[in-house]
């Protein structure tokens, strides 16, 4: 059982997420008839009763165009309020409110948030954003919004007053990196991913070899992927993941190291690809009368070099974030003024540990995988189909497999989804049942989900009810939470709401009485500062215990 639970960890989930890729892969080229039975098999599938009802796809692609809104309160069960001993009246209708709006045309957003009913409110926040200006506003802490300026931070901040207030000098400022700000990027960081599909396609079609074979009334294509194709595959994705975080600001490494930092966590991460996809891949397919039956595909794994590679990012990634603690670390021991003559005392710096993953060295594993997908009516693929995953060393010592089934069905007005879970190692069942069952009702738009897993005498349950109303299919919706829970073991901590979201930004305006920080003269800033102390003082009183003092009583004699 050990053994099984270090392995299903590093290599079934890799087998598995392999498998539900190639499910659906179609590609062209040297592969048209595969491809376009695999076409139409998908399109005979159809929609969920689900995506049917509501249409998000449809909703996607119009808030893409028209923009957003999206609004959600939240609060605790009754169940998890005294499980965490909040029990008082005080706690019973705490809500948690967030929102988020896009408008695209008007290259504006805001994003909001509140602790507390909006009729007595106790904390309030709004951040607002176009291409002009980025505004904050806390309203129980001050009047208006504080705001920054787009264009070069650096300038602004030299001919600031506040550069003065904190005792900036000119040779601390020129440490201050030429940044041009912009609140609303024409470039959200996700056209690569929008292509990385019909890429990959591309890419694969380029080394994929097929021989097609027939016996008894059944068709098998057999498609070899180049391993060293598939590599190419993974970093230009990884590459486009970096590029996402790196064009919002985060930065890996310091200085100019950043691009080869960046270059270097790159060819670490396809490592541990290369480690888990140790040679050309061959993926089978099984057609009958134009129908895939089934998809099945073997491969080589050694969890040793799988946790070799590993530990090579984790070791990358602890490096970097020393670096960057250091970095970070020198800038606050540099008195105001000094910065050109700081020295850090490196020995004072605080250490950082990036957890990675970890293997024992007696659970290490080198074997063969085998995969399947198999469909449980070709002529209906949207029924179900099964996923095998087994697993053989190659001393014939230890044998594992996993079976799941993704079944669906109708039942009138209700679709009814299961996933149902064996285990076995060496011939012993470790677990069998049903992990996640989902209704859904168009007719009512009631939607229940649970997933349950009990392992060694525990029970944990993820459980979702809720209901879908005031549906403008493909264009909105509002889906009332009664319970989002998590329960483990009888224990349940969870909470109910409200979601609304909409191809529609609605109303997007800056927070009344900006006030540019970089751009306020010193007393305005002195103000600033007094105001907020002395709201945040009145706003800290309310959380104060209020002390019952008792009337004294005199003796006289």
């Amino acid at each position: 059982m050990r053994k099984f639970k270090i392995l299903s960890g590093r290599t079934m989930a890799a087998a598995l997420s392999a498998a539900m890729i190639f499910q659906g892969t179609a590609l062209a080229g040297p592969l048209d008839e595969l491809n376009e039975i695999l076409e139409k098999q998908v399109e005979a599938a159809g929609d969920s009763l689900l995506e049917q009802t509501v249409g998000f796809s449809d909703l996607a692609d119009l808030m893409d165009e028209k923009g957003l809104n999206f609004q959600m309160t939240a609060k605790l069960l009754p169940e998890s309020l005294e499980l965490m001993d909040l029990t008082g009246e005080e706690f019973a209708d705490e809500t948690v409110r967030f929102g988020f709006q896009l408008n695209p045309e008007l290259e504006k957003w805001v994003l909001t948030a509140g602790f507390g009913e909006e009729s007595s409110s106790i904390l309030d926040a709004a951040l607002y954003g176009s291409q002009e200006q980025l505004a904050l506003a806390l309203p129980q802490f001050y009047a208006g919004a504080v705001a920054l300026n787009s264009g070069n931070l650096k300038e602004q901040i030299m001919n600031s007053d506040l550069a003065a207030i904190l005792g900036m000098t000119p040779e601390s400022m020129a440490e201050i990196p030429d940044i041009e700000m912009s609140f609303y990027p024409y470039d959200d960081g996700t056209e690569g991913f929008e292509d990385y599909s019909e890429r990959m396609e591309e890419e694969l079609e380029e080394s994929a070899v097929v021989e097609a074979t027939e016996a008894d009334g059944v068709t098998t294509y057999a498609v070899t992927f180049s391993r060293d194709k598939l590599m190419d595959v993974y970093r230009y994705m990884f590459e486009e993941y970096m590029s996402v975080f790196t064009s919002a600001g985060m930065v890996f490494g310091t200085g100019s190291d950043t691009e080869l930092t960046v270059d270097e966590m790159v060819d670490q991460m396809v490592t541990v690809m290369s480690a888990c996809i140790l040679e050309d891949l061959t993926v089978n397919y099984e057609v009958r009368n134009n129908l895939v039956e089934k998809m099945y595909f073997e491969m080589p794994i050694d969890t040793a070099k799988i946790v070799e590679a590993q530990d090579q990012l984790s070791g990358a990634q602890q490096q970097i974030a020393e670096e960057m603690i250091e970095s970070v670390a020198v800038e606050q021991l540099a008195p105001a003024g000094k910065a050109s003559d700081a020295v850090a005392d490196v020995d004072a710096v605080p250490s950082v540990e990036v957890s990675g993953p970890t293997v024992e060295v007696e659970n290490e594993f080198k074997g063969t995988v085998y995969c399947d997908v198999v469909y449980f009516n070709p002529a209906q693929p949207q029924e179900g189909f099964t996923v095998n995953v087994e697993m053989a060393d190659d001393a014939g010592t230890d044998f594992i497999s996993m079976g799941m089934d993704f079944a669906t069905k109708l039942d009138g007005t209700m679709q009814i989804g299961t996933i149902t879970l064996d285990l076995e190692e060496n011939g012993e069942n470790i677990y069998s049942g049903t992990v996640y069952e989902e209704r859904f009702d168009a007719a009512t738009g009631d939607l229940n989900a649970q997933v349950l897993v009990e392992a060694e005498g525990t029970r944990v349950e993820l459980n979702f009810d809720g209901t879908f109303s005031n549906i403008e299919k493909g264009k909105g919706f509002v889906l009332t939470v009664d319970e989002l829970s998590m329960v483990v073991d009888g224990e349940k901590l969870g909470v109910s709401g409200e979601i609304s979201l909409n191809a529609d930004a609605g109303d997007v305006s800056a927070p009344a009485d900006s006030r540019a920080i970089l751009e306020l003269k010193q007393e305005d800033l002195v103000g600033l500062v007094s105001e907020i102390s002395t709201n945040a003082y009145i706003w800290s009183m309310q959380f104060t215990p209020q002390t019952e003092t008792s009337e004294s009583t005199v003796a006289i004699q």
